[in-house]
């Protein structure tokens, strides 16, 4: 299974497919959940792609050098969020952007993840005709099911996986928002 890399013309996108097992079709894309891998790069596109792997996945995995591989179409729900939420799983209604950071390196992100990360929220959002908006307060901090509910039922949303899911601390407390706004909107 291949296709062509979805993103910005000039981002260099490689595409390595996830299995199969591992998305499923997917519906209108309403917003984007952002992560943190917690292992190096060639590492995590390996177990993200494993064949024998538990069946998680993202759509882009973003290298701290800037690399950028697209593992799922945007069109399918990629395995990044949880499973386990019904029909208002955030996975049936996001695009999972996986970022390098790992405790090596404090859990910070470069100014090339950054871009490129912007560079495709810009373009996601143009495409899929949504704004850049946060929900009410912290994006990555964890909310009741019941106010996901109405925020998925909505457009434009950006947060962190510790938003959906408790359990997870990603992207974290050294993952600068505001920055990544600013970066969106330039």
């Amino acid at each position: 299974m291949s296709w062509n890399p979805e993103g910005p013309r000039d981002l260099d996108i490689r595409v390595v497919p996830t299995r199969d097992a591992h998305f499923d079709p997917k519906r209108r894309i309403k917003g984007v959940v952002i992560h943190y891998t917690a292992g190096g790069f060639e590492g995590s596109l390996a177990w993200l792609t494993r064949p024998d792997a538990i069946p998680v996945s993202c759509h882009y995995l973003i290298a701290r050098d800037g690399r950028v591989v697209q593992l799922c179409r945007i069109g399918h729900v990629a395995y990044h969020a949880g499973r386990s939420w019904g029909e208002d799983n955030p996975n049936r209604w996001s695009v999972g952007c996986e970022l390098v950071a790992t405790s090596s390196d404090g859990y910070t992100f470069t100014t090339e993840q950054y871009d490129v990360l912007s560079r495709l929220l810009a373009w996601l959002y143009d495409t899929q005709h949504l704004c850049f908006a946060y929900p009410d307060g912290d994006p990555a901090g964890y909310r009741e099911r019941a106010y996901w509910h109405g925020i998925f039922r909505g457009d434009g949303f950006c947060i962190g996986h510790s938003a959906v899911n408790p359990g997870k601390p990603d992207p974290g407390p050294n993952f600068n928002w505001k920055a990544l706004a600013d970066l969106v909107a330039s």
